[in-house]
């Protein structure tokens, strides 16, 4: 059950280093608008090949920051088929050649938080 990953500590503290490095929205900053994800509930830490997809669970190279905004705009546009390139076993899939960058032009071209 995936929610219950996000209860792990293994998740918690990879989740604190991630977000102490890149406290930015991706893809409000590719818009040239800083977005402090930092503040409660203020954004997530996305697995960019979704872990339904068989993303890498704990791998920092399939992670990015996402405001609330953003993130829940990226799952719509999984939930209606964006497929980002990828490699990499069933569980352990990471982000192939651009996908972080496909995965914010498709969050910026669909909407703007």
């Amino acid at each position: 059950q995936p929610n219950e990953f996000y209860k792990t500590p293994a998740w918690r503290k990879l989740r604190l280093i991630h977000l102490k490095s890149n406290p930015l929205c991706a893809a409000c900053e590719a818009r040239g608008i800083l977005t402090d994800c930092t503040k409660y509930r203020k954004g997530a830490i996305d697995h960019v090949i979704s872990i339904r997809l068989g993303g890498a669970l704990l791998h920092p190279q399939n992670l990015m920051t996402l405001c609330a905004s953003c993130h829940a705009r990226k799952s719509k546009l999984e939930g209606q088929g964006l497929l980002l390139p990828c490699y990499g076993e069933e569980g352990e899939r990471l982000p192939g050649k651009d996908a972080k960058e496909k995965a914010i032009q498709s969050i910026n071209t669909n909407s703007i938080c």
